[in-house]
């Protein structure tokens, strides 16, 4: 992507140790590039470029990265009830916009 496409704020998926990984965009970087936070890892990183940037995560990929994130126990109950779901998702959201 070019880096004018790009928002803070967003989650996208980045290019990161040759893996795609979602990643939200924190702000640009003073020095260049952009400050972004792999939400895999909760670590911050910061992109020289707009290269590394693949595309926007759906809110569908979203969901599913929110399921992911929670145990297994979790996986079982969301089977089976919506109102767990919709406090996984409030959960991951949570993280992703702190």
């Amino acid at each position: 992507m070019r880096a004018e496409e790009i928002t803070v704020g967003v989650v996208y998926w980045v290019k990161v140790s040759g893996k795609l990984a979602p990643c939200r965009v924190d702000c640009k970087s003073t020095r260049g590039g952009f400050d972004v936070t792999n939400l895999n890892t909760n670590r911050k990183i910061r992109l020289r470029s707009a290269g590394r940037i693949r595309r926007e995560v759906s809110g569908v990929e979203l969901l599913g990265l929110a399921i992911a994130d929670q145990s297994k126990v979790a996986k079982a109950f969301f089977l089976g009830s919506g109102i767990v779901l919709g406090v996984m998702l409030a959960g991951f959201l949570e993280r992703i916009t702190a």
